[in-house]
């Protein structure tokens, strides 16, 4: 395996492992927020209860237009 490949699978892993810990946090805010809903008056959302760091990033992907694919393939492998 070369450097390269080997800092990919270290980098795979690591967001691998931040996802599986985000899903795990966001699904015990879910169940917070229902087990709390039938004992509050006010409407509480799993927001209300817990915000984490991740909650302010955006994940949006924006898709390459087509002009975008041709530049990326012209500096990949010129004309």
């Amino acid at each position: 395996m070369t450097p390269r490949q080997f800092q990919n699978k270290r980098e795979g892993f690591q967001n691998r492992i931040q996802y599986e810990t985000e899903l795990v946090w966001e699904t015990t805010r879910w169940q917070a927020a229902v087990n709390i809903a039938p004992h509050t008056k006010k409407r509480l959302g799993p927001k209300d209860l817990v915000v984490f760091p991740w909650d302010g990033k955006k994940r949006v992907h924006k898709a390459a237009t087509y002009e975008e694919v041709q530049e990326a393939i012209k500096k990949v492998f010129g004309k």
